[in-house]
């Protein structure tokens, strides 16, 4: 214990604090002058220098992910030199723009290998995380109240994601009152922020712990009345969230009935244009693409396409598509490995693949860097549990 104290303090640990603070700066300061990008290249250095010092011998076998995020590394490289010749990217060089597009890539792997050589660092991640969590409640809390009184009752936000990102590793818990304080809180934002993907991730969590606990968590085997139980206070809670804000429920149950009558919020139109412009893209962007952005840049008007498959087709090009293909493949291999294990880490992996799986077809991850950082680390730092159990959970 004394040894790992002293570690805590070491220069080696220096590295993984200055990462905590960089993914905060990033994901949280995003709107402040493009801050965020000078803040993704100084992490790009720290990541780098961290691998000449500490990635050596043992430590240079990376999983399947990883090896995968560093393909995705190269790709974005790339195709980033085509689109940052035709496109100035707002003034920004490339070496900056690069540092963030990569942000989610190099914060990943350098979080991955710290671990692998300090494993008891994993719980500093996961406590980063849950702070992470915590700054997301707030942020929901502070934008809500800011939008109630400019627009009113109906106001939407995206901050929600600050909240929904980071759960899994919320989710790693062994203790149900954790599990279910970190779900209250997340639907809470996600009915204050009235977005759709946000109400259908939720009502997904809460019945896939319900799967979870009553079928396949074997640690309450044989004890199906303290799982009766135990479900009690979540459809208690459950009632109340409902009661308290039934306006907001309401709500969002209506928009849900109109989502073809207002096209999604408008990504009907806003895929059709996306899907224009791929017809229309050169022969040779299909391979590689226009370069991480360029959906926005040749638009103007549109941030994002809100599609990950179209986002990473138009910016990557069928390379991108195939790594997109080969992460999914990989991840639900990884829910197999779990499901044959009848491993606890089971719960918290399905649901990030399920929050991730939904917010790639609403939304798009790998663009906005800001929401994605959490959810995408926790797929890499996930490999340390699925295939070592290195990682002993406390």
């Amino acid at each position: 214990m004394i040894k790992v104290k002293k570690k805590m303090f070491s220069f080696e640990y220096s590295f993984l604090y200055a990462q905590f603070l960089f993914i905060l700066f990033t994901c949280f300061l995003y709107q402040r002058d493009g801050l965020h990008y000078t803040t993704a290249a100084v992490s790009l250095f720290c990541s780098i220098f961290f691998w000449l010092l500490y990635w050596k011998g043992e430590y240079l076998k990376i999983p399947s992910m990883g090896i995968l995020y560093i393909l995705w590394g190269i790709l974005i490289a790339v195709s980033s030199l085509c689109g940052f010749y035709f496109y100035p990217y707002n003034g920004y060089n490339y070496l900056t723009y690069y540092a963030y597009s990569t942000m989610w890539i190099h914060s990943s792997l350098m979080l991955y290998v710290f671990i692998k050589r300090n494993p008891d660092a994993f719980s500093l991640v996961k406590h980063f995380y849950i702070l992470f969590f915590i700054v997301g409640v707030y942020m929901n809390h502070h934008t809500y109240q800011l939008l109630r009184n400019v627009i009113g009752f109906d106001s939407q936000y995206n901050a929600f994601y600050f909240v929904v990102t980071p759960l899994p590793f919320l989710l790693l818990s062994k203790k149900k009152i954790h599990i279910m304080l970190a779900l209250m809180f997340t639907t809470l934002c996600v009915v204050f922020s009235l977005k759709r993907s946000g109400f259908i991730i939720v009502a997904f969590l809460f019945l896939w712990f319900v799967v979870f606990l009553l079928f396949l968590d074997s640690r309450m085997k044989h004890r199906m009345w303290r799982k009766l139980l135990m479900l009690l206070p979540v459809c208690l809670a459950l009632y109340i969230l409902i009661w308290i804000n039934g306006d907001m429920v309401d709500y969002i149950i209506r928009r849900i009935n109109h989502i073809g009558v207002d096209g999604g919020s408008g990504r009907d139109d806003l895929f059709k244009y996306a899907l224009n412009l791929l017809d229309r893209m050169p022969f040779e962007c299909y391979i590689f693409g226009n370069g991480f952005g360029s959906f926005h840049e040749v638009t103007k008007s549109y941030s994002s396409s809100h599609n990950d498959w179209l986002e990473i087709m138009f910016s990557y090009g069928i390379s991108g598509i195939l790594l997109f293909i080969c992460m999914h493949i990989l991840i639900l291999r990884n829910i197999f490995i779990l499901l044959r294990n009848k491993s606890y880490y089971l719960f918290s992996y399905v649901a990030a693949y399920f929050t991730f799986g939904v917010f790639n077809l609403v939304s798009s991850m790998i663009y906005y860097q800001f929401y994605s950082i959490p959810l995408l680390s926790y797929f890499v730092i996930a490999e340390s549990f699925i295939h070592k159990n290195e990682i002993k959970l406390k």
